[in-house]
């Protein structure tokens, strides 16, 4: 299946159902926005590119690795 744009799937909101820009106010804790959070969101970006990542088939697999981690 062909994944939709944003515009694609705007475009089949009905107007009833569409709202204007909600302000949330500003941030109280510990929220995506503070600099140890998106300095954590960059290191992982990178790993993802530089291919330090492991995909597994299933979860037995997952925690097989994890174990094999342990020695």
């Amino acid at each position: 299946m062909k994944k939709k744009s944003l515009e694609e799937l705007l475009s089949q909101c009905k107007p009833e159902n569409r709202h204007e820009e909600v302000d949330c106010g500003a941030p109280v804790g510990k929220e995506f926005l503070s600099e140890e959070w998106q300095k954590g969101e960059r290191e992982e970006e990178e790993d993802i590119r530089a291919g330090r990542v492991k995909s597994f088939n299933n979860i037995h697999d997952l925690i097989a690795d994890l174990e094999s981690e342990k020695d």
